[in-house]
C-alpha cells in the first residue's frame, strides 16, 4: 500500500483483502491476505509455508 493511500484512509491499512477490477472484461477478483502473501513470495522465488 502506498503512503498516500494510507494517509487518505488510515483504516485501509488494516484490511485483509484487496479487490481488483479488469476494466476490459469487467471481471472482479477479491484477493485475501493469504493469497497476496503467497503471490508475493512466488514472484520473489521464496518458499510459501
Amino acid at each position: 500500500m502506498t503512503i498516500s493511500l494510507g494517509s487518505i484512509d488510515p483504516c485501509f491499512s488494516c484490511t485483509d483483502r484487496l479487490e481488483t477490477v479488469d476494466l476490459r472484461t469487467q471481471s472482479v477478483r477479491v484477493w485475501t491476505q493469504a493469497e497476496l502473501l503467497q503471490l508475493g513470495r512466488q514472484r520473489k522465488g521464496g518458499s510459501v509455508p
